[in-house]
């Protein structure tokens, strides 16, 4: 094969060398980020030789090469002046080559950038929270415990995250940024020393270099400190760009931290309380207003939101709810309203469904939405697949959500998204318990009315995981506890379209990945996110965690193999840290590809759950 000939294609055809800004790949994809997506020509390099297919996502030029990747990406790294990370997404547009600066983009950036900053605190969010919760309980058993010292401990731990939310804030704003995240912890802690706090406790007025600075509360801020962290990243830049080189390590951050915090103290931290205090406001007027719509509103369209994504667009608000007024009376009780529309639902399909795989897959998808706040299986594995049930779904939240509206639900703690968070609801814990059935019942009536197409469930739903014992040589195992699903419903072109080859994917509840098969693990690419197996009779077989989870480098995946290594059918490949990545709002669907059967008959199993080293998925014969 002429990589030369293919590779001057490849770059002609994603819009000449001077369209290129960066390249990058991952375990099957060359990645491109270009200036303008007008120029590449989707068709033309799909067509090809050696391309497999070409797609954008993630704001990337991802053209698909298969086992011809690394042959094509070293080519292009010897004769083109790119930039280029093995495996990683850090190829960036340069501040004058971005995207053109409409109000559409701009908008898609901001909502991005506050998602991506807030969204590393919300786990320490409901650690704090689930805590406060435990302590209020353990006091309303015996109310003694308020008093002593353990209690009070125990409750400075649980106001951190709350007390101390500009620091994290500064972290997710920085981490986004790619800043320096000790220059912008710096001043967001500066907001919150007890020197400053108690100036502001003590009332009067302090200067700084003869301004007025106003004396602000800024414990439990968000947007002070996203501004502050924004100006440290182009104050940053600004100093590196000016100070001769000699001098850099001196007077770089000395300069950086002072400027920052002097345009916090006196112009950012105020305009942001300012803002902050409009949203609160604007809050407590739509409840006010229309309380009893949006809430209804809001859990209906969830489901949507999750399956694109964009439910992030929610946690900053929620999380300036929580900081002011204190409470949250949107946002939490339609995210707890939804997950019990999606149980109420799979429960619906269970108890109608004559399919005895497929009642006992709803049933305890159900059970886990409302009692372990995990809504993937469900919204995947039974509202978007058979369709009907997410009928039931939007009915179950508007429902419950105009009743917690109309009677004036409230959060005060961040807690999981589960029916046993509900004290997190404290004084309207009956209301929202009354919201939750609601929405439980109606998504179950309306759900086991409507059904599903049992006569399509004969090539979807497979009978309960059968041991891998005694099974041929031929026979491939799942790879995760979970449920598997055709490929050609992953949301990712390359992969639904099967160009990389015939496969299943999973939507995984358990979190061990293993071995299909028997043979050599031929490649684990960097970051653990995708693993190339090769069975004896030379079948190669990809396995591929999650779409775009290159982008973490590494995070949340704990590798257990290397390469090279002999594997048994089963034994344990990576283990994930799903608490993480669900954070991420990546899709988690985990792939299994045959990507060179040999010529080999390969026939797909049946459908449906699935356990790790147990189930039969396929046969390679």
């Amino acid at each position: 094969m002429d990589y030369k000939k293919i590779t001057d294609e490849i770059v002609k055809k994603s819009g000449g060398e001077g369209n290129i800004v960066s390249l990058s790949h991952c375990m099957t994809r060359l990645r491109f980020i270009v200036k303008d997506e007008s120029k590449a020509d989707l068709e033309a390099l799909k067509a090809i030789d050696g391309v497999l297919s070409a797609v954008f996502g993630a704001d990337q030029l991802q053209v698909v090469m298969g086992k011809n990747l690394l042959p094509a990406y070293d080519m292009i790294m010897k004769n083109y002046q790119f930039s280029g990370e093995e495996g990683g997404e850090s190829g960036t547009l340069p501040e004058k080559e971005k995207k053109p600066k409409n109000i559409k983009n701009l908008a898609l950036d901001l909502i991005n950038f506050i998602a991506g900053s807030v969204s590393p605190m919300v786990t320490g969010l409901i650690a704090g929270g689930m805590l406060k919760l435990v302590l209020m309980i353990i006091v309303m058993i015996a109310p003694s415990f308020e008093k002593t010292e353990t209690y009070t401990l125990l409750g400075f731990v649980a106001d951190v995250p709350f007390y101390f939310m500009p620091i994290f804030v500064a972290y997710g704003a920085s981490r986004k940024l790619k800043s320096n995240p000790l220059y912008a912890f710096i001043v967001a802690c500066a907001l919150v020393y007890p020197s400053f706090t108690a100036l502001v406790e003590n009332g009067g007025s302090t200067t700084l270099f003869g301004l007025p600075v106003l004396l602000i509360k800024y414990s439990s801020t968000m947007i002070p400190a996203l501004l502050s962290t924004i100006a440290v990243y182009y104050l940053e830049k600004f100093f590196n760009k000016i100070i001769p080189g000699i001098l850099k390590s001196v007077l770089v951050g000395m300069l950086t931290v002072t400027t920052a915090s002097a345009l916090t103290f006196i112009i950012f931290g105020p305009f942001g309380n300012l803002v902050g205090t409009v949203i609160v406001n604007g809050l407590l007027w739509t409840q006010g207003t229309f309380g009893l719509v949006v809430v209804g509103l809001l859990a209906a369209i969830l489901p949507f939101l999750v399956m694109t994504g964009t439910h992030t667009v929610v946690v900053p608000f929620m999380v300036q709810s929580f900081a002011n007024p204190g409470y949250d009376p949107f946002f939490k009780p339609a995210l707890i309203l939804h997950a019990m529309a999606e149980g109420g639902a799979s429960l619906g399909v269970g108890l109608r469904t004559k399919n005895k795989a497929l009642r006992s897959e709803a049933l305890s998808i159900g059970f886990g939405s409302i009692f372990a706040g995990i809504t993937e299986p469900a919204v995947y594995g039974i509202a978007l697949r058979y369709k009907k049930p997410l009928i039931g779904v939007m009915a179950g939240g508007a429902v419950g959500g105009i009743f917690a509206g109309l009677f004036g639900a409230r959060a005060y703690f961040m807690g999981k998204t589960t029916i046993l968070a509900l004290p997190i609801f404290k004084d309207t814990l009956i209301i929202m318990f009354f919201a939750c059935l609601l929405a439980i019942v109606v998504s179950g009536i309306v759900a086991f009315i409507m059904g599903v197409d049992e006569g399509n469930l004969k090539q979807e739903v497979s009978s309960p995981p059968i041991p891998a014992t005694n099974q041929s040589d031929s026979t491939i195992v799942s790879i995760v506890d979970g449920t598997s699903f055709p490929l050609s419903e992953v949301k990712d072109e390359v992969f639904s379209t099967k160009a990389m080859g015939e496969g299943v994917a999973f939507t995984a509840q358990g979190n061990v990945i293993v071995s299909p098969c028997s043979g050599v693990l031929t490649t684990v690419f960097k970051g653990g996110h995708a693993y190339g197996i090769t069975r004896d009779d030379g079948v190669e077989i990809l396995i591929h965690i999650g779409i775009n989870t290159v982008s973490l480098k590494g995070k949340g995946f704990d590798v257990k193999v290397k390469e090279g290594q002999r594997l048994d059918v089963g034994e344990e490949l990576v283990v994930l840290d799903l608490e993480y990545l669900r954070t991420t709002n990546l899709d988690l669907s985990v792939l299994l590809i045959f990507t060179d059967p040999k010529d080999k008959d390969t026939q797909l199993l049946e459908y449906g759950e699935v356990g790790n080293g147990l189930s039969p998925v396929a046969e390679i014969k």
